[in-house]
């Protein structure tokens, strides 16, 4: 039967070395929860190394004699050391898979140190003294209080759980699949360890988790990132059709034409603001990067001195800015302030206030665009027959390059407000710029 285990893993140390190499290369995609997989792929590595060396020692024991109960002691050590490690990796590797979508902080996954860690040393002790597993005779037996020995195994599959409830809506059917396999597949290894001894069990049900997890989320990952890069591609086509508004700037070059004989020195002011209007879209619309909200706040504040010079004091504008030490896609913001302006304010009679404000929410950043103007009915479909690519684009454009995501609140003669959840990544960006 030993030669059965030491097959076993062989072959799922074979597998994870594959899986191995195909996430360091989508690591050029990613991202902070590939790292963490990555590690899980590492300590189940040597989870099978240890395991087929302690089969080996115990199906040679007569030749190597009590030597053999040395070494498989030590290699239990570190098969439980590589154990608990997965539990908190795996915790670490849910959380931020989910913060993408939810922005919720990783410290969510520290909640396993204090029970794998007490457990971790645990077993490490009955590698010695046989209190839940020991060795006798180059045998593996099952000690007194074995079941002790999971309690601290079953209360992080109880937060595991828990945490997956709690995400459960930012998570697809595949996801949920690849993540509960996780739980299941171990607590299966864990039941059967209990009647059947002398076959290895968990490594392969861990091996098993972590091929679905890599198939069901990182390969399909990578899968839609190379579909999203095409979509981009022409998304930016299209962004810059929208974004070219004739009657705009007909309108702006009209008010500048005129306020030259009126205030020439509003005038020059005007031509600063447009040129400097001109120069971010075009920027913006040539490159895919991220800029600083400070920047993103110097485009606004351009476009509103323009539409304020045409609407007068039927536009209002005000500024409420908390934090803006994080970055956004390149004309992100921009297109939110000038739909309100076109849609909300100037539909209004006698005009409204267009708000921009930033808060700090600990583990993201929240922007807000608000205006009083007329609103509309999100459920009703616009049938106007124009194409509407604008917001649909400015939320796609910022969950590919940021991972951020945008919800519209919004009634008929109430205003609309746009809500922007920037994750914490972007200060972690602009502070690498800033170190570089």
């Amino acid at each position: 039967m030993y030669r059965v285990n030491i097959y076993l893993e062989v072959f799922g140390f074979l597998t994870l070395l594959i899986v191995l190499i195909g996430v360091q290369q989508e690591t050029i995609y990613d991202s902070k929860h590939s790292r963490f997989f990555l590690g899980m792929l590492i300590a189940n590595m040597c989870m099978q190394i240890t395991d087929a060396i302690s089969w080996y020692n115990i199906g040679h024991y007569n030749e190597i004699g009590p030597v053999a109960d040395t070494v498989i002691s030590a290699m239990l050590v570190s098969n439980f050391v590589a154990y608990y490690t997965i539990l908190v990796l795996f915790a670490f590797y849910t959380v931020s898979y989910a913060a993408k979508r939810t922005g919720i902080s990783i410290r969510r996954a520290y909640f396993t140190l204090p029970f794998c860690i007490p457990s971790a040393i645990g077993w490490i002790i009955s590698a010695f003294n046989g209190m839940f597993v020991g060795i006798k005779d180059g045998k593996q037996i099952i000690g007194p209080y074995y079941m002790w020995g999971q309690v601290g195994g079953f209360v992080c599959v109880l937060l595991f759980i828990y945490l997956l409830i709690y995400c459960r809506k930012y998570l697809d059917g595949r996801d949920i699949v690849a993540l509960s396999s996780f739980i299941f597949f171990p607590m299966v290894g864990v039941v059967a360890r209990m009647f059947i001894d002398y076959l290895s069990v968990m490594p392969p049900a861990i091996t098993l988790s972590l091929f679905l997890m890599y198939v069901f989320i990182h390969v399909e990952q990578a899968k839609r990132l190379k579909e999203q890069e095409v979509r981009m591609t022409e998304d930016r086509i299209r962004i810059m059709m929208s974004q070219i508004r004739p009657h705009f700037i007909f309108n702006t070059l009209n008010s500048i034409y005129i306020l030259c004989e009126k205030d020439p020195a509003e005038a020059q002011r005007a031509v600063g603001d447009f040129a400097e209007y001109l120069r971010s879209n075009l920027e913006g619309l040539e490159s895919a990067t991220e800029v600083t909200m400070t920047k993103e706040l110097d485009y606004i504040k351009h476009y509103l001195r323009l539409e304020k010079m045409r609407f007068q004091e039927e536009l209002e504008m005000e500024f409420d800015i908390e934090v803006e030490d994080f970055t956004v896609p390149a004309l992100s913001i921009q297109p939110i302030v000038e739909n309100a302006v076109k849609h909300g304010i100037a539909k209004k009679k006698n005009g409204g206030t267009i708000t921009l404000m930033t808060r700090d929410k600990g583990d993201h950043v929240d922007i807000i665009v608000k205006d009083d103007g007329v609103g509309f009915d999100p459920k009703v479909p616009k049938n106007d027959g124009k194409i509407h690519v604008g917001m649909s684009n400015v939320r796609e454009r910022l969950w590919n390059i940021s991972h951020a995501t945008m919800d519209v609140e919004s009634a008929p003669g109430n205003g609309t407000c746009v809500t922007i959840h920037i994750p914490n990544d972007q200060r972690l960006k602009l502070n690498e710029t800033k170190g570089d």
